[in-house]
């Protein structure tokens, strides 16, 4: 049972009908909406969850302070499989085309793993600090970094297509815009722009 306490961080709907939701002191709780009861709970991760989503109604993906991502079996929540390969709490997982997803850590690493078996694809390294990245409107996969730098890389050969990187002041703000179209720098009132 989750204490009458806690507070909701987040809640997922699913294909199925049920809910996921994320509790503020780390917890996962799957619920039947139609009793509206509690179907499990999402045990296993060793630090506390940073987010989960669901694949395609099949399969749950959470991601923790562990460094470790978890693949959940939908139906049975008590199987899951550990993906491992971070060296830090994990920021941020996104999607990718073809039954994939990228994740961000806090060792600045950018992994892609297969989301059928939870398979390791590829690690793209950045060794810039406070890592963050996305998928383009192409499927691209970009990431940037506070010291003022983006990168795309394909998402068919994984292989760099483009970096950029600009020197910035203290008193200066740096800000990626994140579009389909193309990704920007903007620092103070300059923007720079990055080719895919």
């Amino acid at each position: 049972d989750v204490p009458s306490d806690s507070l909701i961080e987040n809640a997922y709907g699913l294909p199925d009908g049920k809910l996921l939701t994320w509790y503020k002191e780390g917890s996962i709780t799957l619920w039947d909406l139609a009793k509206g009861e509690p179907v499990g709970e999402l045990k296993g991760h060793a630090g506390e969850y940073n987010g989960f989503m669901s694949l395609q109604g099949k399969k749950i993906l959470s991601w923790s302070e562990d460094s470790t991502l978890r693949l959940w079996d939908q139906g049975l929540v008590e199987d899951y499989e550990v993906l491992e390969g971070h060296r830090g709490g994990l920021k941020d997982v996104k999607f990718l085309p073809d039954d994939r997803v990228h994740s961000v850590g806090s060792d600045n690493v950018v992994r892609v793993w297969e989301t059928e078996t939870g398979a390791p694809i590829t690690r793209l390294e950045t060794y810039n600090p406070e890592v963050d990245a996305y998928t383009m409107g192409n499927g691209h996969i970009l990431a940037t970094a506070s010291a003022g730098e983006m990168a795309v890389w394909s998402s068919k050969t994984y292989k760099l297509i483009n970096h950029l990187s600009i020197e910035f002041g203290d008193d200066e703000e740096f800000e990626p815009f994140i579009n389909n179209i193309s990704p920007l720098f903007k620092v103070s009132s300059r923007y720079f722009k990055i080719n895919q």
